[in-house]
């Protein structure tokens, strides 16, 4: 386990921060403690693997340190996109970026001030229909990179997202070979900076499942879907009878959504 190192910073600024040795300010995307949910003080933050992550108080990133896996989730959600969004959810016209509302934690964007009002008056409803006009498929099937809007091609009625022209040149040429990097993903937990940073959940030999990142798990597409596994071995398991991982997994799944 990589030990943490706590860094007590010289002053409380509220974000964005001024950078001591430089003009810059950086904006602290993340709002509350993994640990607790309360809000972050940002004098107490800990170095994770490139990753700065803020607590709310000293005692949280002892409890961050034991289990890091179960907490870099809630870190995740609120500094990286886990979803993009393609049109405004209530008329399905291009969205505007000055308008937009947080709705139950999940920040839309709308094309007119009136489909705005007409979202913050029932949230779950608007919510359902912002699930079909936004993706999780925030990372490139090719280089794991964030996608950009621009860079697009279309698949069995699904518009594909990639991080640039060329990757999406080369899946247009020949879809139905790459059809295996798009298939639905099952076990994601939080979605990283890139595609080997996120967080998932991998079946173990054993049925049960492990919490770890994209890149110290095996993945399989079984039945047009992709798990992920701990091991080569578990994968295999997966891919030739996988009914006992598949169900570890959604169990798994499900108690997540309960927490």
């Amino acid at each position: 386990m990589k030990k943490l190192a706590l860094i007590e910073l010289g002053c409380v600024i509220a974000a964005p921060v001024l950078l001591a040795d430089s003009k810059e300010k950086e904006e602290i995307a993340q709002k509350t403690c993994p640990v607790s949910g309360k809000p972050i003080d940002s004098d107490k933050s800990v170095e994770y693997e490139g990753e700065k992550i803020y607590f709310c108080c000293g005692g949280c990133p002892k409890a961050f340190d034991k289990e890091p896996m179960k907490f870099l989730p809630a870190v995740y959600k609120q500094k990286y996109p886990q979803r993009i969004q393609t049109a405004c959810p209530m008329s399905g016209k291009p969205f505007k970026d000055s308008v937009s509302a947080d709705l139950n934690g999940q920040v839309v964007r709308f094309c007119c001030n009136g489909c705005k009002s007409d979202a913050e008056s029932d949230p779950d409803a608007a919510l359902k229909k912002f699930a079909k006009v936004s993706t999780d498929q925030v990372h490139c099937p090719f280089s794991g990179k964030a996608v950009k809007a621009s860079a697009t091609a279309e698949f069995k009625g699904r518009t594909i997202l990639f991080c640039c022209e060329n990757c999406s040149g080369k899946f247009a040429d020949e879809p139905a070979k790459f059809a295996d990097k798009i298939a639905v993903e099952v076990g994601v937990l939080a979605r990283g900076p890139e595609a080997k940073d996120d967080i998932v959940l991998a079946a173990t030999c054993e049925g049960g499942v492990e919490t770890v990142k994209r890149s110290a798990a095996e993945s399989v597409v079984h039945h047009g879907k992709r798990y992920f596994a701990t091991t080569a071995d578990c994968a295999k398991k997966i891919d030739n009878h996988g009914h006992q991982h598949v169900d570890a997994i959604m169990k798994a799944l499900k108690a997540q959504e309960k927490n």
